[in-house]
This record gives C-alpha cells, structure tokens and sequence, in this order.
C-alpha cells in the first residue's frame, strides 16, 4: 500500500530539479512520502495556451496606444475591416441571443414588460450606431469636398 505524500515539493520548471535533488535524498533515507510538481512550467503553459486562444478571437489588449494591439502571441495577419466588421455582427447576434435565451425563461406576465425594455433598449442601440455611422459618412464627404476644392 502506497502511503500519500506528506510534503510536496514544487520546482520553477523540471531544470530546478538537479538543485532539489538533496532535498529528494533526505526525503527517501527517512522514509517520508512526497510528490513533486513543476506548478510554474504548468501555469505558463495555460497562460501560453489562452493568449493564444485570445489572439485567434482578435483580443483586443490595447485601444491603439501600444504596437501590438491585437495579435500580440501569434503572428496572425492585421486586422481588415472585414475582420471587424464580422466581430461587430457577431457580437450583436451574442447580444441578441442572450436576450432571446432570457426572454423565453421569462414567465408570459413578465414578457411584455421584458419586451418594452429589450426594444427600447436595442432601438437606443441602433440609433447610436446610426449616429456613428453618419458621422464617419460625413467626414468622408467632408474631405471628399476639400479635395475638390
């Protein structure tokens, strides 16, 4: 029968194990039962996997005052407005299946109040995004008419 460890010893990496050795000797010549654990390499490698994960979704990690804004673990492409465009769509069909998912764990007394807000709600949306495109609509005429005058 196996007794379970008492101590656990736990490295940096599998290259701090030569200088742990004797610890590993004297645990063995008085009979103490321990495991031992590489807890960083295990922690930078999870963290390595899910930056890259975060970079192919496009994470964003800086608004554009940094060189690397998007993309900073791999050496995926640039972003295209193409890129963004897709995301923003996304993220809208997220917003909208998260409120259609709400909507119908909502008993039917609860509906018609629900349905006022969600309406209000993405209508406010709508008319801001509205906004901000006329505004970049405008800019680019704007300097479409400097440049021909």
């Amino acid at each position: 029968m196996t007794k379970k460890p008492l101590i656990a010893v736990l490295m940096g990496s599998k290259s701090d194990e030569p200088g742990v050795q004797k610890c590993f000797q004297i645990l063995k010549e008085f009979s103490i039962p321990f495991t031992c654990t590489e807890e960083l390499t295990k922690c930078y490698e999870v963290i390595n996997r899910k930056n890259l994960e975060l970079d192919a979704l496009h994470f964003v990690w800086c608004d554009g005052g940094c060189k690397s804004g998007v993309h900073r673990f791999t050496d995926l492409p640039p972003l295209t407005k193409e890129i963004v465009d897709q995301a923003l769509i996304n993220t809208t069909r997220l917003f909208v299946w998260y409120d259609n998912n709400e909507f119908t764990k909502l008993h039917n007394e609860k509906k018609l109040k629900w349905f006022k807000m969600w309406t209000g709600y993405h209508l406010k949306r709508f008319l801001l995004n509205l906004r901000w495109r006329l505004c970049q609509l405008d800019h680019r005429l704007s300097d479409k008419y400097k440049e021909s005058t």
